[in-house]
Formats: structure tokens, sequence, C-alpha cells
């Protein structure tokens, strides 16, 4: 077993575990529940104490594993390969409810209002 990824959005991670596994690569996410329930707990605590800073606790953070470590720098490659292959956009605010939505979307995440024709590339 050995570590090839991490982030805090599992759905990230979720999308890596698919994209190895499509190659013929066993992965799982080491931390998917303890996650939410651990770091949910200690982010409320350090919350009603003032620590704000402390509210992501990287004992319970998701890691994407592969199980086999032979497949390692294979395992790298495709996720690099990946993650360059994704367009890459500017970060717009969105106009009708002000979220900040990634240069990779074309619509608002959270009220899907389209992105105004002068951020497009």
């Amino acid at each position: 077993m050995r570590r090839v990824s991490h982030h805090h959005d599992l759905t990230v991670l979720g999308l890596q575990k698919s994209i190895l596994e499509g190659a013929g690569i066993s992965a799982f996410i080491l931390n998917n529940h303890s996650w939410w329930m651990g770091n949910g707990a200690v982010s409320l605590l350090c919350l009603c104490l003032g620590e704000r800073e402390l509210t992501n606790n990287p004992l319970f953070a998701p890691v994407l594993c592969i199980v086999e470590d032979a497949y390692f720098e294979e395992a790298l490659e495709i996720l690099v390969a990946h993650h360059a292959a994704l367009p890459q956009g500017t970060d717009w605010t969105c106009h009708a409810c002000a979220a900040e939505v990634p240069g990779t979307l074309d619509a608002c995440w959270q009220c899907r209002a389209e992105q105004p024709t002068e951020h497009r590339q």
C-alpha cells in the first residue's frame, strides 16, 4: 500500500480512484469516513475555542492509496497526465449569487447561472 494523492474533497479522490482502476491499478481511499466524523467534531471544538486555523485536522484527511507498490510510478504518471488534460480557466465570481466558481466550470456550481461571456475562453 502506498499513498499517491490527497485532497479535502472526496469526489476528487473518487474520480482519481476510478481513473486508476480503469487503468487496472487497484486503489482505495483511506479515511473516507473518518474525515467527516472526526474533522466535524474537531472543527466545531476548534471554532468554539477560537482556533480557526486548526479546523482542518490532517489526522483525518482522506488519502488515495494504491494496493500494490509496484504500480506507484505508473499511477503518478496517469494522475499527472489526467490533471494536465483538464481545461484550465480563470476562476470567476458568479454575478447571480456571488459564489466563487472554478475556471473549469461554465456555469455556477451553486445557482447554475451561466458564466459571463467576458470570462469564457
